[in-house]
């Protein structure tokens, strides 16, 4: 069977739904920066990181190649074909990227997110990698889940996943200059990572309008003393549930 006719039979489009109530939780989850000086945009497929709760009739299997765990989809940008309607149909929406979709719900979702962790993000000293990888992706699939509302999945693409990761680093860093005593050299390590961490790659990618410029103020705000302590707003769900150290 040829590439064509696997994506007919595997079409992915077939049975997606996405209810009326599910789009308005995805806007309600996504969490909106504050900026003191600017109103960015962040791209609300990425901003909650949930793209889509799905009701499926029936498993779709994964239809390209290199695939390794049951999280990936094999389903790359805008699943649906052109002609169907709905969130995800290219004339009605801009808001994919050509990153794989993958099953936040899959028993292995953990697993593969750690895989893609990047290599560019880095940790403060007490962090593990992996460790850490793993924490926040335990946290948002639990996170996920218990907003479901009765849907049996959802999926959210790679991209997405990075962006996510980038935000949980940032979070670290943030409660890493907080705690640090005030004009140390820790704190001037943990500035110079923030500054670094407003251009990583998926953060850029995904900037709507505002929040590359916002995450700059932020550090160097802090550097010249204007703040004694930078917002954790982003970071509320990290923190209550104990994955910042």
């Amino acid at each position: 069977m040829n590439i064509e006719e696997r994506l007919r039979t595997s079409d992915p489009a077939r049975n997606l739904d996405v209810s009326d109530d599910s789009l308005g939780w995805m806007l309600r989850a996504a969490p909106q920066a504050s900026a003191p000086r600017r109103a960015p945009r962040r791209r609300v497929w990425l901003a909650g990181g949930l793209v889509a709760a799905l009701a499926l009739t029936a498993a779709s299997p994964a239809i390209a190649d290199g695939v390794r765990y049951l999280a990936q989809t094999g389903w790359f940008g805008n699943p649906n074909p052109p002609g169907v309607g709905g969130p995800f149909n290219a004339g009605d929406s801009t808001e994919q990227d050509d990153s794989e979709w993958i099953d936040i719900m899959s028993d292995d979702y953990v697993d593969y997110a750690a895989s893609v962790f990047p290599s560019y993000i880095s940790l403060p000293a007490q962090y593990s990698e992996d460790a850490f990888a793993r924490a926040t992706s335990v946290w948002r699939q639990n996170n996920v889940r218990d907003s479901l509302d009765g849907a049996p999945g959802a999926i959210m693409q790679n991209t997405g996943i990075v962006r996510g990761f980038e935000t949980d680093a940032r979070c670290a860093w943030i409660n890493e200059w907080n705690d640090a005593p005030a004009g140390s050299a820790r704190q001037d390590a943990a500035l110079d990572v923030l500054l670094e961490a407003a251009h990583w790659d998926a953060t850029v990618a995904t900037d709507g309008g505002g929040i590359v410029d916002m995450y700059v103020v932020q550090a160097e705000d802090a550097r010249e003393g204007k703040v004694t302590r930078i917002s954790m707003e982003e970071c509320t769900g990290l923190v209550d549930a104990g994955v910042l150290q």
